[in-house]
């Protein structure tokens, strides 16, 4: 990870509680706080010294996906000017806001005996999709989502006493979680189970508020689960030492009123399947609105474009059932795609209206019964009077990429930037034909024919000498939020930058008081807020600024001076499109602005705000001479790799698996390397401990993807244990 844990965990958590407020703070909040409890499913990372892991994460994607306009253009035609617009999860420049109808959105809080809930918002607009409008389409009735992400917490209850040395301190939390989703609680039980862990103890039925009601374990803590209303789930999980409490404070929640608007993200009606609450994506089309273009996407919406590879989109992970959605222009009437002769000539599928929304869609899957379907080979785009608007052939797609399920042509075909832009409306040529490229991505063939593991999952062969500590595939509750901001060059970490932790305080943060550390000095900010800045000489190009503005805190580092970082401590301001605080653009260095937002995923790893809500690859190798090897693996827009180079000691570029990558130290650190690289859609980031560079690269060099059978078996082993602490236990007083 960044070196927000060399300067600010290793020297604030290691530390006994009485070095102060600020360390107590940080302390809970790098202590992540997660829906399973008590089980350690991140990598040790840097193994600096933590009482639990660090899990932060959102977002309701895939990869990158989708606009509203046609198709067409390659690489051979002239240049054309991408519209692709960058997004994250709050959308492309900031999704236009969309009212709910009074109640549709109301979530549930625990009894008031537990005191004031910590409610985490963000997350709620992140994970929350509007799925049905109101008949005149100016409002959502009906949202879905949230599914496995607490939304409320509670501190331990009074009299607890918390020991971190073999739990996280998020095992001692109450969780309260409103799920938007039509399943049963039998169901949403048996997920849980199986994503998070069920422990030993099988599911019962019980009665909650006169609901009928699921126990069950949620990793290794009491959990209870039932429909409180149509479409909505509410759960709670509780410590295992306050098992006897669960049933009283289910029984005691409160219905709270929802947000009045949430992002424009609507589920196509008609289109894939019923949200199962399986995970947080969308289970079909998805269209938005952002400062009036209509963007759109299959799960999720990731990117506003008019790049025919992002408005199309495959799923092949079947072979015997593959299905086809897309987006289109108004003028669109239809959508025809060609196969090999052998199988017959096309298949053609009338496009749609949805809503008030400027653009048609389509949805339709091809099965075969007695063999497999290949891939269409060759699409035309068709109005009303048949003509063709826009075609394009559709280049062979890497079997290993297309068993991750649906997926625009950008990610199936790893086309070049620019291969397939798609001009403005006004400028469509009627009937250009175009040849996508080829896919020219590396590819590793897995050693056997089972299906495919989870996207991003890795076997290291037993010659490599190292043994699998342990494997997850998680859905990651987010909290803390990062901002990056640098100038536009190719190696950004060699200009000014700063990378911004917003670290949400459970109560208000102890604004007054003198500094922790003693490489600190205090200085006051222009509302009267304290900082601390970390003391350097005239030698030392990093810094660091700690600031306690209630609620949060907030730590600003980076390649800055020390009027940068106070000049951007004095512009930090609540985010009006995304989550928690930036700097506003008066208090940001000449020449640098923001190049993305993103959460921590472990003690080594980060990963793109934009990015799946499917979870996310961990894994831990080991050696008896106690070398160490982890890796996280998320799919990621792959311009975000130019963030993963901030707020590091060194980068140094390499070529790793036919493909760029970089090696990445941390300050404070001198055992550890890291190297992060793009693959087939996936963003790797693989860290160590005790190898040299050559080490390090040739053993992910021996990395290939893992099937659903080798996964099972890593998966089932025994689970990650906890990083320490020199923490004492404490006691919180009733």
């Amino acid at each position: 990870m960044s070196d927000i844990l060399e300067r600010a965990a290793h020297e604030l958590i290691t530390r006994p509680p009485s070095s102060g407020a600020l360390a107590s703070q940080l302390r809970e909040r790098l202590d992540r706080r997660r829906h399973r409890r008590g089980r350690a499913i991140i990598l040790l990372g840097c193994l600096v010294a933590i009482g639990g892991v660090i899990v932060i994460r959102s977002r309701d994607t895939d990869a990158p996906q989708p606009a509203s306009n046609v198709p067409v253009t390659s690489s051979t035609a002239a240049p054309v000017t991408s519209t692709k617009v960058a997004c994250d999860d709050n959308g492309c420049n900031g999704f236009d806001r969309l009212p709910v109808e009074a109640g549709a959105d109301d979530y549930y809080v625990g009894p008031e005996s537990l005191g004031d809930p910590t409610v985490d918002l963000p997350t709620f607009e992140n994970l929350t999709r509007c799925a049905e409008l109101s008949a005149d389409f100016t409002t959502c009735v009906r949202i879905e989502g949230a599914a496995f992400v607490g939304l409320v917490s509670y501190p331990a209850l009074a009299g607890t006493t918390e020991d971190t040395t073999n739990r996280t301190a998020g095992s001692y939390q109450i969780h309260i979680g409103t799920t938007f989703a039509d399943v049963s609680p039998e169901q949403y039980a048996s997920d849980a189970r199986s994503s998070l862990g069920g422990g030993e103890n099988p599911p019962s039925a019980v009665t909650v508020r006169g609901h009928a009601a699921i126990a069950y374990t949620s990793g290794d803590g009491p959990a209870v689960v039932w429909q409180e209303r149509a479409g909505v789930l509410v759960w709670l999980t509780v410590p295992p030492e306050d098992a006897d409490q669960l049933l009283t404070i289910a029984n005691g929640v409160r219905r709270i009123p929802g947000p009045t608007d949430i992002p424009s993200r609507v589920m196509v009606a008609g289109t894939g399947h019923p949200y199962d609450a399986s995970r947080n994506n969308g289970d079909g089309l998805v269209v938005a609105r952002a400062g009036g273009q209509v963007c759109a996407g299959y799960g999720f919406v990731g990117t506003c474009s008019q790049d025919i590879a992002d408005l199309t989109f495959i799923d092949a992970s079947n072979p015997d059932a593959v299905s086809l959605a897309g987006w289109t222009s108004a003028n669109v009437t239809s959508v025809k795609f060609e196969f090999p002769t052998s199988v017959g000539d096309f298949v053609a599928v009338d496009t749609q209206q949805f809503a008030d929304y400027d653009g048609r869609f389509f949805d339709f899957p091809l099965q075969s019964a007695d063999s497999p379907t290949p891939l269409p080979t060759h699409v035309e785009w068709l109005d009303a009077t048949n003509a063709v608007v826009a075609q394009a052939d559709i280049p062979p797609i890497d079997p290993s990429v297309a068993a991750l399920g649906w997926r625009s042509w950008a990610s199936l075909t790893q086309q070049p930037a620019g291969a397939t832009i798609v001009p403005p409306p006004a400028t469509l040529a009627p009937s250009t034909s175009v040849d996508a490229a080829a896919s020219t991505a590396p590819t590793v063939e897995s050693s056997t024919t089972d299906a495919p593991g989870p996207a991003g999952a890795m076997v290291l062969p037993e010659s490599s000498g190292f043994t699998l500590a342990g494997a997850s595939n998680e859905f990651e509750a987010n909290t803390d939020p990062i901002r990056y901001y640098a100038s536009s060059q190719p190696q950004p970490e060699n200009g000014p930058y700063l990378v911004v932790y917003t670290l949400r305080n459970a109560g208000a943060a102890n604004t007054g008081g003198g500094c922790d550390l003693s490489s600190e000095s205090q200085t006051t900010l222009a509302d009267g807020t304290t900082g601390c800045l970390q003391t350097r000489n005239g030698s030392v190009g990093f810094g660091r600024l700690t600031v306690r503005r209630s609620p949060d805190t907030i730590l600003i580092e980076g390649n800055a001076t020390d009027a940068q970082l106070l000049d951007a401590a004095n512009h930090v301001v609540p985010s009006d499109s995304g989550p928690a605080d930036e700097v506003a653009t008066a208090g940001l260095p000449a020449g640098v602005t923001q190049t993305g937002v993103g959460w921590t995923v472990s003690d080594f790893a980060t990963t793109s705000l934009d990015v799946t809500v499917d979870p996310i690859v961990l894994m831990n190798w080991s050696t008896p001479d106690g070398r160490l090897l982890f890796l996280a693996a998320a799919r990621e827009d792959q311009a975000w790799l130019l963030n993963h180079r901030l707020d590091h000691k060194t980068i140094i570029d390499v070529t790793t698996r036919d493909t760029a990558g970089f090696i990445r130290t941390i300050a404070g650190q001198p055992n550890y390397l890291g190297l992060v690289w793009h693959e087939n859609g996936i963003t790797y980031q693989v860290g160590s401990q005790g190898l040299t560079q050559t080490e390090l690269l040739a053993l992910v060099e021996q990395m290939r993807p893992a099937t659903a059978a080798e996964w099972s078996a890593m998966s089932s082993g025994p689970t990650l244990p906890d990083s320490t602490t020199t923490e004492v236990a404490t006691t919180i007083a009733g």
